[in-house]
């Protein structure tokens, strides 16, 4: 077996110190691992602890198999200046009979510490993770190019771009803006639920989208969600510029360049035609935003993608506009 084991049933409140003195009391531990929700922080019940030797890792097992199974009876509590020590008795699963003890130690804590983290453990199951939980994949990827946390722009409205990707197929994008559900982008359409369906077999989504700013501090949020239901969310939060009082010196702050709405890219508009937007709408929105690419070098690729010919001329017809600048 490997040194690495999946511990579930946790209660939400376990936390990564009161993880690791648990198994400290069979063996080395490397490292503890509570897998959390990115967007609250919250624990989702299961962790994921690296002992340092396979050895550790069998005796961590066995030593949840005890506790799932028997009471623990609690022996004599020692302190010694910040380190205290609690020996646990252990009743064996077969015969009843007290079957030799652990000392479980740890340094500048309480008695309560301890003794909670016990009873956890008594409900906890801990085994060697099994080759579909190790496979699991990284969530999506949410690149977030603008805007940046905390920045303060002027105006009333803000233009949120990025990309996301995912080594599977996804299912979903979500945007809100303090709570409030958008279309996750200018040429996708959420079709009036909370989330921007995406098309079968989508694996990268570029998403470009102006929000407004109607109170002085905004939350924006972007969560992608995998057909797997793995998901992954990034926020972030934006300041509106106050304007200065009339007749007062110095002017607005003036919104920085990467906060105006870009041309529509290749990858944006190829998106688009992948989720089956209206070429209508596409032809609309290419006249308000014009278009970052060459269209005559890309039309083949156009073509392939969905682009009929009514399309074709209004991108032909569009303004050029230069790549967006970085963040």
């Amino acid at each position: 077996m490997g040194r690495k084991l999946f511990v579930g049933n946790l209660s939400f409140n376990t936390d990564e110190r009161r993880l690791e003195e648990l198994f400290q009391s069979v063996g080395a531990v490397d490292t503890v691992n509570i897998v959390r929700d990115q967007m609250t922080g919250r624990a989702r019940g299961f962790a994921f602890v690296e002992m340092q030797s396979e050895e550790d890792a069998q005796s961590a097992i066995q030593l949840a198999r005890i506790l799932n199974v028997q009471k623990v009876l609690m022996g004599a509590v020692a302190k010694l200046g910040t380190t205290m020590t609690i020996t646990v008795q252990m009743v064996d699963v077969e015969t009843a009979a007290i079957d030799g003890s652990r000392e479980v130690q740890c340094r500048a804590c309480e008695l309560e510490d301890l003794t909670q983290a016990m009873s956890e453990l008594a409900q906890t199951v801990v085994a060697e993770p099994e080759a579909a939980v190790l496979g699991y994949p990284e969530p999506p990827e949410i690149r977030l190019d603008y805007p940046r946390e905390g920045v303060e722009v002027s105006g009333q409205s803000v233009i949120v771009r990025g990309s996301i990707l995912y080594s599977k197929p996804l299912e979903g994008v979500e945007l809100l803006v303090n709570g409030r559900p958008f279309d996750a982008s200018r040429l996708l359409d959420r079709a009036g639920g909370k989330a921007t369906r995406l098309a079968d077999g989508t694996l990268s989504v570029p998403f470009v989208q102006e929000v407004p700013l109607e109170q002085a501090n905004t939350l924006i949020a972007v969560r992608a969600v995998g057909a797997d239901g793995n998901d992954e969310q990034r926020y972030v939060s934006v300041r509106r510029a106050a304007s200065p009082a009339p007749g007062a010196p110095g002017a607005a702050v003036a919104a920085p360049a990467a906060s105006q709405a870009p041309g529509i890219s290749l990858d944006e508009l190829s998106s688009a035609l992948k989720n089956r937007v209206p070429a209508a709408r596409i032809g609309n929105l290419v006249s308000r935003f014009g278009v970052s690419f060459d269209v005559g070098a890309t039309e083949s690729r156009l073509r392939e993608a969905g682009a009929d010919d009514a399309l074709l001329r209004a991108l032909r017809a569009a303004r050029r506009t230069a790549a967006p600048p970085p963040a």
